[in-house]
């Protein structure tokens, strides 16, 4: 079986480098052929040393693209395409501002293949990317990891009673079998280029083909948050800019729904008041998400990526 390990990146050569090492300890599924595949969104190989220093210790496959045109959407297709036109069975992706865990990779393919799905998703634990600097940024880092902790162990419930098929996957800890991709053609949208959303947006077309998903709790990424995603500012535009795509992304949604949504905002302000110091900060960002989904109900389009 042939896996490619795909990850996205433009400039975050120290972060890539360190995502790389932990690729060289990682445990791999049995009889599986794995090349490491990594895409950089710029016309220049800029990241090409880190690149071949990866390649030089590895002791497997190492190829490195580059997608020009700028967006995310744009670098995920082009893994995409070259991992159809290698004929590979399995697609991965991690973000390039990731660690993986040494099980990771055996953990998700495994986990794809055991229970038949099409796509499947893990856990992030999020880090600081550099030393804390203030009790500011501690708490929002707090914030961060008490979100995606109460997320995770919903998942985790969710998969663990068989009812994870409606979840979304997001691409920052992500695999495919690219059989089902074949045979429907599904791609990413390139349309969200500054809105993001594009691998929720790839998960809700492949649940309509018929497609099935699912969560491998064990598979575990580590994601390394910068300074300048560790303040109240960077959360509250994250949420406002979830909420959004979440609004675009709906279907089909009930003539009531604005109404319901000005309550839900009403109670999460009360909430957010209320609460102590850890759990305000990800209260805020869960403001922020019902706010921004509002915004989106009424028409407002995020613009999480500024393309330059």
């Amino acid at each position: 079986m042939k896996v490619i390990v795909a990850v996205a990146t433009l400039g975050r050569p120290r972060l890539l480098g360190e995502l790389l090492d932990s690729f060289i300890d990682m445990e791999h599924p049995e009889s599986t052929d794995v090349t490491f595949l990594i895409v950089e969104n710029d016309a220049i190989a800029r990241s090409a040393p880190i690149v071949d220093s990866f390649k030089s210790r590895i002791g497997k496959d190492v190829v490195h693209l580059n997608e020009a045109r700028r967006g995310i959407p744009f670098a995920r297709n082009a893994a995409l395409e070259w991992a159809l036109g290698q004929k590979a069975d399995v697609l991965c992706f991690v973000d390039d501002d990731g660690e993986v865990s040494r099980d990771w990779l055996k953990n998700l393919v495994g986990t794809l293949l055991e229970r038949q799905l099409d796509l499947v998703g893990g856990p992030i634990r999020p880090v600081p990317a550099e030393p804390l600097k203030s009790r500011r940024a501690a708490a929002v880092l707090a914030g961060w990891q008490s979100k995606y902790g109460s997320m995770q162990q919903e998942r985790n419930r969710l998969s663990a009673s068989g009812e994870d098929g409606q979840l979304n996957i997001y691409t920052h800890n992500w695999a495919a079998r690219l059989e089902i991709i074949r045979k429907t053609g599904l791609r990413f949208d390139e349309t969200m280029l500054e809105t993001g959303g594009s691998d929720s947006a790839f998960s809700i077309a492949l649940r309509a083909a018929g497609g099935r998903s699912g969560w491998a709790g064990s598979a575990a990424v580590i994601d390394k948050l910068p300074t300048d995603r560790l303040t109240f500012s960077y959360m509250w535009r994250r949420g406002l800019s979830q909420g959004m795509i979440s609004a675009a992304l709906a279907k089909n949604l009930p003539s009531g729904m604005p109404l319901l949504m000005s309550a839900r905002i009403i109670a999460g302000m009360i909430i957010f008041l209320a609460s102590d110091k850890g759990r305000s900060i990800q209260n805020l960002y869960s403001l922020a998400f019902q706010w921004g989904l509002w915004l989106g109900l009424r028409g407002r389009k995020a613009k999480q990526y500024r393309i330059s």
